[in-house]
C-alpha cells in the first residue's frame, strides 16, 4: 500500500472477510462436532476472543516499531525494516 486509497481498499477488503467468518465457524463447528462435545468447542472458540485482546496489543507494539527510531535512555535505537516493510504492514500481515 503505497496511497490513503490501497489503504482504504484493503481495509475494505479485509472488513468484507471478516464479516462471515464467525458466523461460518459457528455453523462449521456445530456441523463438526457430535451434540456432546459442541458446547465445549463453542466454549474455546468464543474463549479465544479475549485472549487475543489480551496478547495482541503486546504483538501490535512490537510490531509497530519494525522501521522506526526512538530514543531509548538518551540513545537513539534504530528498528530497522523487514523485508522492506514498515510496522504497521506488519500488523495487516499478522
Amino acid at each position: 500500500m503505497k496511497t490513503p486509497a490501497h489503504f482504504y481498499v484493503v481495509r475494505f477488503l479485509l472488513g468484507l472477510a471478516e464479516a462471515g467468518f464467525f458466523p461460518g465457524v459457528i455453523v462449521y463447528l456445530t456441523h463438526w462436532f457430535p451434540g456432546r462435545d459442541r458446547t465445549r468447542a463453542l466454549s474455546w472458540f468464543l474463549i479465544a476472543t479475549p485472549i487475543a485482546q489480551i496478547t495482541s496489543p503486546k504483538l501490535s507494539n512490537a510490531l509497530l516499531k519494525i522501521g522506526t527510531d526512538e530514543i531509548i535512555n538518551g540513545a537513539l535505537v534504530q528498528h530497522p525494516q523487514v523485508l522492506g516493510m514498515a510496522g504497521w504492514q506488519w500488523v495487516y500481515i499478522f
